[in-house]
């Protein structure tokens, strides 16, 4: 059973810094039905948050 969509988008997406291990594959199609390849699915995916002064002062908060 496949997932069909008119288009794919990636506004809901960000950076990501250290990926996990490869668990499973998802094969991608175009319109005609040919095959695009596929897309890797990681069992985690890390982003490291860039170190700030606002960053610090949370973690002084959280931290009290």
């Amino acid at each position: 059973m496949g997932v069909r969509v008119a288009s794919l988008g990636i506004r809901n997406s960000s950076a990501g810094n250290t990926l996990g291990a490869v668990v499973k594959k998802m094969q991608v199609f175009d319109g005609s039905g040919n095959s695009l390849g596929f897309v890797p699915i990681y069992d985690s995916i890390t982003r490291e948050i860039p170190f700030s002064i606002q960053t610090s002062k949370i973690i002084q908060k959280m931290m009290i």
